[in-house]
């Protein structure tokens, strides 16, 4: 009885070893992720015009304090997406190692002067604007860049609410970024009533609220939409994608990734009749081999690329391999 007690504790102690060394380098992936997409102006850093990083200086950061260049090494050449895509890339330079995020990188404006922790002026008009924004009325403002920055920052402090997008959503806006963001069918109303040029639409993750019904509303009214990304909108089904066909003319670049709601019938009957489209992400779709055959054969008629799971293109040799996965870039 003594030796099946030892040898339990061992196998928990093993389990709780593992459990942190897993814990250990998901942090360590978190904070690279952080740094290198959004904060590594905010925490000084050097970037080319590349968004690569010197790992000497990322190793200067204090939230990569107690980690070794040779764990972060490992993290960036390691490290990939849940559909196989390497998150980081490594570059060298006269002996010089840089490194950078694969994709996503939206960096964020240092707040301070450089070497000070003296807020810039325009650090000190956005908390004021901010802070303040129920009583600007910015529905003639023609800064595109602007009212998206101030977008991103009240979402990512979980502060944009509907009384902050009624300011904000501009005749003038073109790109909007809500993913993640808690919707209500007001604010999606809000949208296509104030923002009649929008080009550029993100309603990742956005949940139960973006539904065919409601798509069909907002593709009526904003028809020169040229990116869409609806990935993880699982109450949008095929009856959707008919309104996308029908409604969104310059549709080039669709996310319909991990919706549940789609078929491979729908999909394939997007890949016939987009006129404009010329990428679709539907990494998560469940088809078949035959419905494979099928998209593989519009795809390459058309001249679309499609980004689904399993599906494989010849390369120059003639020689069958799969189409790598990418990240969907709109023009946020």
């Amino acid at each position: 009885m003594e030796v099946i007690s030892a040898d339990k504790d061992d196998v928990k102690g093993s389990l709780k070893e593992k459990k942190e060394v897993e814990l250990y380098r998901e942090r360590l992936s978190k904070r690279l992720t952080y740094i290198l997409r959004y904060g590594a102006k905010k925490e000084g850093l050097q970037m080319d015009e590349s968004g690569f990083v010197r790992l000497q200086e990322l190793l200067s950061v204090p939230l990569m304090g107690q980690y070794s260049s040779e764990e972060i090494m490992k993290e960036v050449t390691t490290s990939q997406s849940h559909r196989g895509s390497h998150r980081f890339d490594v570059h060298a330079e006269n002996g010089i190692t840089l490194v950078r995020a694969s994709y996503g990188r939206k960096l964020e404006k240092n707040p301070h002067h450089e070497g000070s922790k003296v807020f810039t002026l325009f650090e000190s008009s956005m908390q004021t604007i901010l802070s303040n924004l129920e009583q600007y009325d910015l529905q003639d403002f023609p800064d595109d860049y602007l009212i998206g920055f101030m977008l991103h920052r009240l979402a990512k402090q979980k502060k944009l609410n509907n009384s902050c997008l009624k300011v904000l959503l501009v005749p003038a806006l073109e790109h909007l970024n809500l993913e993640d963001v808690f919707l209500t069918q007001n604010t999606l109303r809000t949208v296509y009533s104030q923002c009649p040029h929008l080009k550029s639409v993100s309603l990742r993750n956005c949940g139960y609220i973006v539904t065919d019904s409601m798509l069909s509303q907002l593709t009526k009214k904003l028809r020169s939409l040229e990116f869409l990304n609806l990935t993880g909108c699982n109450h949008v089904t095929d009856q959707g994608i008919t309104s996308l066909i029908k409604n969104l003319p310059h549709l080039k670049r669709l996310g319909l990734s991990s919706n549940k709601g789609i078929t491979e019938a729908g999909v394939i009957c997007l890949l016939q009749k987009a006129p404009s489209l010329k990428l679709v992400d539907v990494y998560g779709l469940k088809a078949s081999e035959e419905a494979k055959e099928t998209i593989d054969q519009i795809r390459v008629e058309r001249k679309i690329i499609v980004i689904l799971n399993g599906l494989e293109e010849k390369d120059e040799n003639g020689v069958k391999r799969h189409i790598a996965p990418t990240c969907l870039k709109g023009m946020m």
